[in-house]
């Protein structure tokens, strides 16, 4: 089958959509399906016409304007969703896209063919704490983001109900959307992510050594470890906030860049004599680092499935995610984690962050038995075989016919 794949952007490293379109491509590719790639001209991050193998057409792209108001920008955002489809002319037999709006404009055709909406999160998790943040703010700007989150919600829900299929990467995002937007059925499907088993996995005591005198440090210093994009929903101010709360022989170490670098930085250095914290760039060798650790912790309070902490399970380090509170955070950390066992759950504050860590600190054997928890789950469900197995079979049922199980991670093997 060729399949025709629409990014808003695509890049190879630090953007985790891209990252995951390209592996599940892959594990189509070996299934005999023909991927090419479409990226709107002024979003294309490769100079090459083809990106991990896969051809990479550059779409042309209409001057639309700015929209007249940012509140508006879910509607500009269809107007290009449309303007892009209109000019699409490329064959396929399959759709595929991230983008709601995209979805939404390719449906519409009277020429269309199937459509996979590959979601990879959902407006809906990020509507607490924007009501949270916003709450200080006045009538006026409430109400502009009450507009902006009105129209987003539209054009999500509508590619939802378009699509032939719906692919969500955890299951508590697909049964939030299904629950508020009054959608059901077999079209809607979870997926899980994956994480590369060469690449991501315990480390051998020569690696573990090798990373640690890397960052040099000595054998019975805890390294506390978190890696993502540095900027506001990932959560790192917590973490920082969480270390300077601590005054044992540890070191934390910040993987990643983003535009909450600096503000960062100042954090850490607000206490000179607390714990150290390392802040080490955007790296294309997330693992070496994870090896090095002794305890991941992932704060994010707005995501669907966190890749960075299946990587960090499946490299065996005890793990601590931050826990839903129904306001203002929405992970679907205890679908990944399972408390207590593979990791700990906790909540959103610097004192219990701290806490989580003092307890795994002070406990090598519990740091041990939850490290191999994570690695023998993250080994059995979170590999990019068990999700491409699952879309080829999404992929088959639209070309061939077949009815789906009601459950398709339950034909994942």
């Amino acid at each position: 089958m060729n399949i025709l794949w629409h990014m808003p952007a695509l890049q190879e490293i630090g953007d985790g959509l891209s990252m995951r379109a390209l592996a599940l491509a892959s594990q189509l590719a070996r299934r005999g399906h023909a991927i090419r790639f479409c990226v709107p001209k002024s979003r294309l991050t490769v100079a090459a016409k083809s990106i991990s193998g896969f051809p990479v057409l550059s779409l042309p792209e209409k001057a639309l304007g700015k929209p007249i108001h940012w509140c508006l920008q879910g509607l500009h955002r269809a107007a290009a969703a449309r303007a892009l489809i209109e000019d699409l002319d490329v064959a396929h037999d399959l759709f595929i896209s991230c983008q709601a709006e995209v979805i939404r404009a390719y449906c519409r055709r009277r020429s269309r063919k199937p459509a996979i909406f590959v979601s990879g999160s959902s407006t809906l998790l990020f509507d607490g704490a924007d009501r949270v943040d916003q709450a200080r703010l006045g009538f006026a700007s409430r109400m502009c983001y009450a507009i902006d989150r009105t129209i987003k919600r539209r054009n999500e829900a509508a590619a939802y109900r378009a699509a032939d299929r719906v692919v969500f990467d955890s299951h508590p995002t697909r049964e939030r959307v299904m629950a508020t937007y009054g959608i059901g059925g077999e079209s809607l499907q979870t997926i899980e992510g994956g994480v590369d088993p060469i690449v991501f996995a315990p480390p051998t005591s020569d690696q573990r050594r090798a990373a640690r005198r890397r960052l040099e440090v000595s054998d019975d210093t805890i390294v506390v470890i978190g890696t993502g994009r540095l900027v506001e929903r990932k959560g790192f101010e917590l973490l920082v906030a969480a270390l300077k709360r601590l005054d044992r022989r540890m070191i934390g170490v910040i993987v990643g860049d983003g535009p909450k670098l600096g503000t960062l930085q100042r954090l850490a250095v607000a206490e000179p004599n607390s714990v150290d914290v390392r802040f080490v760039g955007m790296t294309g060798d997330v693992a070496s680092h994870l090896h090095a650790g002794d305890i991941y912790v992932f704060t994010s309070i707005c995501e669907s499935f966190g890749a960075a902490l299946a990587e960090a399970m499946a490299c065996g380090l005890p793990c601590i995610a931050i826990r839903s509170d129904g306001l203002r955070v929405a992970t679907a950390n205890h679908d990944i984690i399972e408390d207590g066992v593979s990791g700990i759950l906790c909540d959103a504050t610097a004192e219990d962050l701290a806490r989580c860590i003092s307890q795994l600190a002070d406990d090598s054997k519990l740091r041990q038995r939850m490290g191999e928890a994570a690695a023998a789950q993250a080994a059995a469900r979170f590999t990019w075989s068990r999700a491409g197995l699952a879309l080829s079979t999404l992929v088959d049922s639209l070309n061939n016919g077949v009815s789906l199980p009601r459950n398709i991670a339950a034909i994942q093997g």
